[in-house]
Formats: C-alpha cells, structure tokens, sequence
C-alpha cells in the first residue's frame, strides 16, 4: 500500500476537534491579551504596569502559536479532503 492511501483513510474527527478547541481557546486568549492591554491604560495600574505587560505578551504569543496550529489542522482538513475527492 502506498503511503497516501493509509493517510487518508485515517479519520478526520481528530483534525477538526484540534482546529475547533484550537480555535475557541485562540479567541479566548486574544481576549486575555485585549482586557490585559484595556487595563493597563487606566492610572490606578501603573503598579502593575509590568506584570501585566508580561501577561499581554505570553497571551499574545500563545494567540499567534495558536492559529498557526489551527490553520494547519485546517489545511491537513482541507488537503484530506480534497485527496479523498480526488480519488473518488
């Protein structure tokens, strides 16, 4: 058997769970990262200043990590799917 047909026999279920899960905790640590920069512009924080640019960043950074992990399960989905119409 050839390496293609084994790949795409495999099930899709696990590709998408890992784009939707992927993509609602995206969405939830963009938000993180907005309401972490929202406070920081009140003065009553300025004593947070730090800790709270540091969250920002870590949010940010797990925000950009995690859509490059959904748009390549997303990809894999589609080129999955389109192999799977190819060959039928």
């Amino acid at each position: 058997m050839a390496p293609e047909s084994i790949n795409t026999k495999r099930s899709a279920w696990p590709l998408a769970v890992t784009a939707a899960i992927g993509f609602i905790v995206m969405l939830w640590t963009a938000g993180q990262a907005v309401t972490i920069a929202w406070l920081s512009a009140f003065p009553e924080r300025q004593s947070q200043l730090a800790a709270m640019e540091l969250k920002f960043w870590v949010y940010t950074v797990a925000t950009v990590l995690l859509l490059a992990v959904v748009l390549a399960a997303v990809v894999a989905l589609v080129r999955r799917r389109l192999r799977s119409q190819a060959d039928h």
